[in-house]
């Protein structure tokens, strides 16, 4: 078996893996071969690559005097996954091999989480950084907020190439090979449940921990007008056609109990059992098994959504049905043909209905969960779509009148000599969901809203100067 090294998360120590540690051993590996790290993540000047930089020179200098030998497997949580990311895609750019054989993720942000932002508030000064002379690890909290520049740079380094390119990323078979496990179940403490939201953890959105990401770039500078049916370009999966990476959701874990695999979660014996077993599943996965792991990840990640389905879940009395629903999260950026950020934008969401305003209402009043502004950059926004309520709310409402979701921008001028379209503002439309299964499973896979995931949207907008503004 190999060597296993465990890493947790932001405002975490090691200590919290103990247990882990233990259920490792109980299940035949070696106490002697499971190594429990530790890293600064209250820092107030500590940012994410800092802390993988140095991971990188610790982890050297343990292969070289014995104590870790490679390939060992790397279990993380939370925040932990970043930075193994970010250490594992630095190894693979300076042309340097990588020893992790297995990553496997519980409750990972990969793209975000919505606490961040109470994280870096007075509150989250108070509440968190009390034993740490009130630092709360601001950089890396920059890191985890919603839509931030590092998760979107980092992703079009490890996981999507943006110039629609064949470059390779560091997972997949004969490479690393990662394993996605988060939980669905919202948090039962009093505190703690004024940061549930459905679809989440209580810390990490379902769509947010999952690495099968897609993204694709609109091109508005050469928009005809609203009426436009736009083109995108879809940035290529580094880990090659048909590879997915495993992902499966659990109804019976929030993002504390992730990591415990040993503690029964009260639910059915083969429920509160899956954890265990998954993790197991993936320390014995080979090159030539990842994919069926990765269909059977799937079912098990269908199964906890049907549960959302209904109006009440009876395996879990305590939890309301909505936190079972699967979301889709989808971030974009905007640039002018400058490639500069442009910071006040609107993206709206619609149908073909002739009401427009109607159904954007509709979808923003029952179907748009949150929308979140980079406080950093304004030019990144992240949206957090409830699925279930796009297929049984929005397609249904005014007797099926809607069949499917567009999406557009509309900007405001920079200035009275500036502006971004001809006229309202406004440019083309893509379609990026149907109501139908048939139509919305043949879509191109790099532009279809899919279930549990993430998708990062690039749109460039013209940028304008009045035609009084040079002239001979």
């Amino acid at each position: 078996m190999s060597a296993i090294a465990i890493l947790h998360g932001w405002s975490d120590t090691s200590s919290s893996f103990k247990g882990l540690r233990e259920f490792l051993v109980a299940n035949g590996h070696q106490a002697s071969d499971i190594h429990l790290a530790d890293y600064w993540s209250m820092r107030d000047d500590v940012r994410i690559a800092d802390v993988a930089r140095r991971m990188d020179t610790v982890i050297a200098g343990m292969i070289a005097d014995k104590t870790l030998t490679e390939p060992f497997d790397m279990i993380v949580h939370s925040t932990g996954g970043l930075v193994a990311r970010e250490w594992i895609v630095g190894r693979m750019e300076r042309g340097e091999p990588v020893p992790v054989k297995r990553l496997i993720m519980l409750a990972p942000a990969n793209f975000g989480s919505s606490l961040s932002r109470l994280g870096k508030s007075m509150l989250g000064r108070v509440i968190k950084g009390w034993g740490s002379w009130f630092e709360i690890g601001q950089e890396m909290l920059n890191g985890l907020e919603l839509a931030s520049q590092y998760q979107w740079d980092l992703a079009r380094r490890d996981l999507l190439d943006a110039t629609g390119g064949q470059a390779a990323g560091p997972y997949g078979p004969g490479k690393t090979l990662p394993f996605v496990i988060t939980g669905t179940k919202p948090y039962t403490e009093a505190l703690r449940q004024v940061v549930n939201e459905p679809g989440a953890d209580g810390t990490v959105r379902v769509p947010a921990a999952n690495m099968n990401v897609s993204g694709y770039t609109i091109d508005f500078t050469h928009s005809a007008g609203p009426d436009t049916e736009m083109t995108a370009k879809p940035w290529t999966w580094r880990a090659g056609p048909g590879v997915e990476i495993p992902f499966a959701v659990l109804p019976d874990r929030d993002h504390t109990t992730i990591t415990q695999p040993a503690l029964s979660s009260g639910a059915d014996g083969e429920t509160s059992g899956r954890l265990a077993a998954l993790i197991l599943q993936a320390l014995d996965c080979t090159d030539a098994g990842y994919a069926a792991v990765a269909a059977s990840w799937k079912s098990v990640s269908d199964a906890t959504g049907a549960l959302g389905a209904g109006a009440a879940v009876p395996a879990f009395p305590d939890v309301e049905a909505e936190y079972f629903h699967q979301h889709m999260q989808f971030i974009t950026r905007a640039i002018d043909n400058a490639g500069d950020p442009v910071r006040d934008y609107f993206v709206e969401f619609f149908s073909s209905a002739p009401n427009s305003i109607k159904d954007t209402v509709a979808f923003q009043g029952k179907v748009l969960r949150d929308c979140a502004k980079n406080s950093i950059d304004e030019s990144f926004l992240c949206f957090y779509i409830d699925r279930e309520l796009l297929l049984s709310q929005f397609y249904k409402a005014v007797q099926a009148k809607y069949t499917e979701l567009r999406v557009s921008i509309s900007a405001a001028a920079p200035g009275g000599n500036v502006r971004y379209f001809e006229k309202h503002n406004s440019a083309g439309y893509l379609t990026i969901h149907y109501a139908d299964g048939p139509t919305r499973e043949a879509m191109p896979i790099d532009r279809r809203l899919r279930r549990n995931a993430t998708h990062l949207v690039e749109m460039r907008l013209p940028r304008n100067l009045d035609k009084e503004g040079f002239h001979f």
